[in-house]
């Protein structure tokens, strides 16, 4: 857009707060729009849920790169609401019922499935041996 701008006349500029526009970018946007921290307002717009003020930091690896593969690890997407970080690299798979609280990091080359589960302040790696099913 920015090359794009200079063919145009009388150009002007609008500075649009996060709480009415979300970039979409990568599934790492794509999953805090689909999440519960934001509603639809009677136009169908995306507004930041009020008890929020700030979105988590949210970094998911190679394997959510793509929309597919992120619907494919994301059969639902997880509470979000008490999430302040997320990170997540490897074969990770999210099913239902899943609670993320405070700062969440996880790292397994060996497929891992979360489901029924609250994950508080939790470190999974794969040094752990953690599993979730």
């Amino acid at each position: 857009m920015g090359a794009a701008i200079e063919h145009f006349d009388n150009v002007g500029l609008m500075i649009v707060g996060r709480d009415r526009f979300l970039p979409v970018k990568r599934t790492n946007d794509l999953l805090l729009l689909r999440s519960n921290l934001f509603s639809l307002d009677q136009y169908n717009i995306p507004r930041l849920i009020k008890n929020r003020k700030t979105l988590p930091v949210v970094s998911l690896g190679d394997h959510f790169k793509t929309v597919e593969a992120f619907n494919n690890r994301f059969k639902s997407i997880p509470n979000l609401e008490k999430c302040t970080s997320l990170k997540v690299e490897g074969d990770v798979i999210f099913e239902e019922n899943v609670t993320l609280i405070g700062d969440i990091d996880i790292e397994s080359h060996d497929p891992l499935i979360i489901k029924d589960d609250v994950l508080k302040d939790t470190k999974i790696s794969k040094t752990n041996k953690l599993r979730y099913t």
